[in-house]
């Protein structure tokens, strides 16, 4: 491991070439495509069934029941506010017992607490929570807000965030990849005004989508007095290693450093024994090498929500002709030509011989929606409920006749489900103050 390391590092490093830092990315990028492939495909999936575009219901027609019974949604934002409704309290500990180091931990302390809640991290859990249950994981990057010359932290969608197949935790990974959009302004501000002027330089192909979203495009060099539509922004590629940083735009090289987060020249100085990235990933439902889970909430209940939509759906179509019957007329009350003019509006008048005997005239009897409907959309709810781990007792409704004991059972058990997201809440809070800590020493 430590060979492999030592490689890592020769690979990657200050000293190296424009060129060999170029080629060494885009090497990272195309091992990571396989891998963000099949992860856009779980993203778009997930966020439109999150959003009530489930099964097909924009193929239906018609009259066709469109029914949604969006569970996902209901069970997504029925978790998040209780996970995120009271967030752990920052603790520091000095591991010397004299007075002073106390003191320090308690400055320390307070110090992180009132960051925290200047940086609103409440809403940015939030964020980081749905995130992490709708489109597998959730980021944050700890950073040193120049502006105001202290503390910041950036809630990141995860589309943005390449990370290596490999790679248990943040300081294991090869490489992390970020997508930043910047305008020009933006881009002078961080390479100067040379770098930003190859930005306005640059076109991507046509009909080639860039790496948000799609395949990898590299741009061309395009004449500045050419008409073809500039970007308003522009997508740069940041690239970190434990060690190094460099920022990258299509097939130029913007800038590179050592990880300024860390003090190479007196490591005394800093919190941190090694240095490292600027991030905190977590995910649910590790059973392989990566950082990432393997499945996800909504990954496992697509079916059973398809089926709750299809049950549902059936249910309403037999309802609306049960509803709506034939009406049965004989020819001796009216002639055709009225009959076809009579609706089923509330109130409307029928006029004719013996219309009112009730022998010449009738609705055909209703049918009945079959009871194995019902049973199976309950069966279908309960598998649902019990899947996520969140029943109707915890999204505060309450269905049929249930018992204290049995209400109290129910939410205990939701809430021990709940507790599994909400830790990792507490563990990227806790990666956040130590980071912060690195960057305040």
């Amino acid at each position: 491991m430590a060979e492999l390391q030592n490689t890592q590092k020769e690979e990657f490093d200050i000293g190296m070439s424009d060129n060999d830092l170029l080629n060494q990315i885009i090497t990272w990028e195309r091992e990571s495509e396989s891998f963000y492939t099949f992860l856009k495909r779980t993203w778009e999936i997930n966020i439109n069934y999150y959003k009530g575009h489930q099964t097909d219901v924009g193929l239906l027609r018609g009259k066709q029941s469109k029914a949604v019974e969006n569970r996902i949604f209901m069970a997504v934002e029925s978790m998040i506010p209780i996970a995120t409704s009271r967030l752990p309290d920052i603790v520091v500990k000095s591991g010397d017992e004299d007075e002073q180091s106390q003191q320090d931990a308690m400055d320390l302390q307070d110090v992180l607490a009132f960051h925290m809640e200047r940086v609103g991290i409440q809403e940015l859990a939030e964020r980081f929570l749905r995130n992490l249950i709708v489109k597998r994981y959730g980021v944050f990057k700890p950073f040193w807000d120049k502006q105001i010359d202290d503390v910041g932290l950036e809630e990141i969608d995860p589309k943005r965030i390449r990370v290596p197949r490999f790679g248990k935790d943040i300081n294991s990974l090869a490489f992390i990849i970020q997508e930043l959009e910047l305008s020009y302004e933006q881009a002078e501000k961080h390479f100067g005004t040379d770098k930003a002027k190859i930005l306005l330089e640059m076109g991507f192909q046509e009909g080639v989508p860039d790496s948000i979203h799609g395949t990898i495009a590299e741009p061309n060099r395009i004449h500045p007095d050419s008409n073809k539509q500039r970007r308003k922004t522009f997508t740069i590629k940041e690239v970190w290693t434990n060690e190094f940083v460099a920022w990258k735009a299509g097939t130029e090289i913007l800038k590179k450093q050592k990880n300024p987060f860390f003090d190479f020249t007196n490591k005394k100085k800093n919190y941190f024994l090694k240095p490292q990235k600027p991030f905190i990933i977590k995910s649910l439902f590790h059973t392989g090498e990566s950082i990432l889970g393997e499945t996800d909430y909504i990954t496992q209940l697509l079916s059973v929500q398809d089926n709750i939509n299809i049950t549902k759906r059936q249910t309403e179509d037999i309802i609306g002709k049960v509803a709506n019957p034939p009406l049965l007329i004989d020819s001796d009350v009216m002639s055709e030509e009225q009959a076809a003019g009579i609706t089923n509006e509330p109130g409307i008048i029928i006029y004719g011989k013996d219309a009112a005997s009730g022998t010449k005239m009738r609705f055909e009897s209703p049918g009945q929606v079959p009871n194995y409907l019902f049973q199976e959309l309950s069966e279908s709810r309960n598998q649902f409920d019990n899947i996520w781990g969140i029943h109707s007792t915890t999204r505060g409704e309450r269905q049929g006749k249930e018992t204290l004991g049995g209400r109290q059972l129910l939410r205990a058990a939701d809430l021990g489900r709940i507790d599994l997201v909400a830790r990792q809440l507490e563990r990227a809070l806790d990666e956040i103050a130590e980071y912060w800590t690195q960057l305040i020493k």
